[in-house]
């Protein structure tokens, strides 16, 4: 099939608008990538209160049974840091017994002092 002169084409034209351009997408990225970050530091509150709700739950048992252990909260950057301790009888930190559990440990923690006597802590790891 050749083309001959006086041969005509339908030629379609499509009109491209401003707010499609590379420009605008990159915006509309940055936008839902903020959007991205507040839900996930929202996330992360949601994370921490969770388990101060937990640590104080699990305080209360603890005091109920006469325990002197407690748990120890810090916020390093992104990170929750977990200490058990044990407390004096004024209720200041005696020793650090275990530093920076992990969040299975301690839920494994907090579902022994509901269910059981007390707390079982692996003093090797």
């Amino acid at each position: 099939m050749g083309f001959f002169m006086g041969d005509t084409f339908d030629i379609n034209i499509r009109r491209v608008d401003e707010s499609s351009s590379f420009k605008d997408q990159g915006r509309q990225r940055q936008e839902h990538e903020k959007k991205r970050q507040r839900k996930g530091a929202e996330t992360a509150e949601g994370y921490v209160q969770e388990i101060l709700t937990s640590i104080e739950r699990a305080h209360a048992l603890l005091a109920e049974k006469k325990s002197p252990f407690r748990f120890n909260v810090r916020r390093e950057q992104e990170k929750v840091i977990i200490d058990i301790i044990m407390i004096d009888q004024g209720g200041g930190t005696a020793t650090i017994i275990r530093k920076n559990i992990t969040q299975q440990e301690f839920t494994d923690i907090i579902k022994n002092l509901e269910t059981l006597d007390g707390m079982i802590i692996d003093l090797k790891a």
